[in-house]
């Protein structure tokens, strides 16, 4: 079975992500994007849709250790 790329939204209110591969949709790569005006960026908040029911699927923050506060990402899953 083809497992089509899940659609990966920001754009609602406090929407924040940036899709950075979605080749193997088991595997998305993601990053999160900087405050408004601000080098600054812990946060972030996205919808995925499209996904298959019974699939697992996996969202890695690509940029997480060089947030503001890399080191409260340590076991979190």
């Amino acid at each position: 079975m083809t497992r089509p790329s899940p659609l990966i939204s920001a754009d609602f209110d406090s929407g924040n992500i940036q899709v950075v591969d979605l080749a193997d949709p088991a595997r998305v790569r993601l990053a999160i994007r900087p405050d408004t005006h601000s080098a600054h960026f812990q946060w972030f908040h996205f919808k995925a849709a499209q996904l298959v029911p019974g699939l697992a699927y996996t969202f890695s923050l690509e940029n997480a250790a060089q947030s503001s506060y890399g080191h409260a990402w340590h076991g979190y899953h």
